[in-house]
């Protein structure tokens, strides 16, 4: 009687470890999908603020927030772009 009672825990544990593991890839499918997703949104950001900033009339303002340290210490009114080319090339 407990042969039976044994395997029947072990059928159970088996099937609560494939759902698990079934879960457990598709959240790693899921994680690949989003970081592909973020990676051509961040691209499209860096082709656009490179637009902005080639075509954009600068009118550039102290920005009070950055530290003494920082070398980008100007910021655009308009585009909100900071006043250095290379972040943007």
């Amino acid at each position: 009687m407990e042969q039976k009672s044994n395997t029947g825990d072990k059928m159970h544990e088996s099937t609560e470890l494939m759902a698990n593991l079934n879960i457990l890839n598709q959240c790693k499918k899921d994680i690949g999908m989003h970081r592909k997703k973020i990676d051509n949104l961040e691209d499209e950001i860096k082709e656009r603020e490179k637009i902005i900033f080639n075509s954009c009339k600068h009118e550039w303002h102290y920005d009070e927030t950055s530290g003494c340290c920082e070398k980008n210490r100007y910021i655009c009114k308009t585009c909100k772009l900071y006043r250095n080319p290379y972040f943007y090339s």
